[in-house]
């Protein structure tokens, strides 16, 4: 299995799309890559980048401290596990076998605004 972590200074990024870097990881730890993000103005952008890089890298998971409910329906939607670090976790460290999979929609936050193109389906 390929996982996407959303990551800041090794640890795994408080909010999924606002995310510096993605590192894609093996199960059994290996670092693939470190996918740097490019900065957006919106989130649109940024969900575009990840959608790239969950293509591009033939990911099956990703692993979130806090994540968009729209978000959230896309990956499930595209049939890709989702998994819940804790809080300040070390990417590098993490259990990949012991985290919790996200299997609903109210793990996922409720958008900040109803605007924009994120809300195109």
């Amino acid at each position: 299995m390929i996982y996407a972590i959303p990551c800041s200074e090794h640890h795994v990024a408080n909010h999924f799309s606002r995310s510096d870097q993605i590192t894609i990881m093996d199960e059994q730890h290996h670092i693939l890559h470190q996918v740097s993000l490019a900065q957006s103005d919106t989130t649109c952008g940024k969900r575009q980048q990840w959608m790239a890089v969950i293509d591009n890298y033939c990911v099956n998971a990703v692993v979130v401290r806090h994540i968009g409910k729209n978000m959230l329906k896309h990956l499930f939607d595209m049939n890709i596990k989702v998994y819940s670090a804790a809080a300040k976790a070390v990417v590098s460290g993490l259990d990949l076998s012991n985290l919790s999979e996200v299997r609903d929609l109210e793990y996922g936050r409720a958008p900040h605004k109803q605007t924009g193109c994120c809300n195109k389906h």
